[in-house]
């Protein structure tokens, strides 16, 4: 756990862009503990990861859009000639999944693992 991604996390989720964190340099970091915990992956490399669905015909292929930190599921069906890591809900999403997977608020899940961003799961899971 780094205690200041920690922190870093909590100021990125209160919009204070003012207390100097580098929060590419914190990405870059979890990019390179997801590739050295799971070496065999050639996603590691990206935030997030793409596979294609739906279309029989090339112009209407489509991708889902996955974070790498988290496998979950940041924007269904895109056209595949749109470029995800333009996109705000993508790199607002993997920013805040790499803070928080490296202060030690989530776990990094291994390739493979696919599912709803903590976003989508709001509402859905039962009180406790």
């Amino acid at each position: 756990m780094n205690a200041e991604a920690a922190v870093a996390y909590d100021a990125w989720q209160q919009g204070r862009t003012d207390l100097g964190f580098d929060y590419v340099a914190f990405v870059a970091l979890a990019l390179a503990t997801y590739e050295a915990r799971y070496p065999a992956t050639a996603r590691a490399h990206r935030v997030f990861f793409t596979e294609r669905c739906g279309g029989d015909d090339w112009k209407n292929h489509r991708m889902d859009v996955y974070c790498t930190f988290c496998g979950g599921l940041m924007l269904p069906r895109i056209m595949t000639s749109m470029s995800p890591a333009s996109l705000p809900r993508v790199v607002r999403h993997t920013t805040g999944c790499a803070l928080a997977c490296l202060g030690g608020i989530r776990p990094m899940v291994p390739p493979g693992t696919r599912g709803l961003t903590d976003e989508d799961r709001v509402g859905l899971e039962p009180d406790v």
